[in-house]
């Protein structure tokens, strides 16, 4: 899915290696025993090498602190989809190195509703 992941109407510089969504919470059950499951859920996004220069675009909207818009393919049928209100939770690296390369960086993204459909 090269070049269809966005933040903010911009494309990520890098496109993630791996994007997991983290199991929904059970927020319930119905009067018949069924689990209800929070729509709102976490993904977790995993990135090759990247230059610095790329990485810092990353650092500058987890700095921002505010609320984002984030194109990503749906957890249930991988369909690319917007998603408005989403936090970044978390940014980091494992390390860089003198070349000014950033390695193994990973981001979590938060507070994704998925609304109805967010059961799986």
């Amino acid at each position: 899915m090269s070049g269809t992941y966005r933040l903010d109407g911009q494309l990520y510089p890098v496109n993630p290696i791996s994007t997991v969504w983290v199991s929904p919470e059970i927020v319930g059950t119905s009067g018949n025993g069924v689990p209800i499951f929070s729509p709102v859920r976490q993904c977790e996004l995993q990135f090759p090498i990247m230059e610095v220069a790329e990485w810092l675009w990353f650092q500058t909207k987890f700095e921002q602190g505010t609320l984002h818009d984030a194109v990503l393919p749906a957890p249930y049928d991988q369909i690319l989809t917007q998603y408005t209100g989403v936090s970044i939770l978390s940014l980091d690296q494992e390390k860089t190195d003198i070349r000014e390369w950033v390695f193994d960086g990973a981001m979590v993204l938060a507070n994704i509703n998925l609304g109805a459909t967010g059961a799986w």
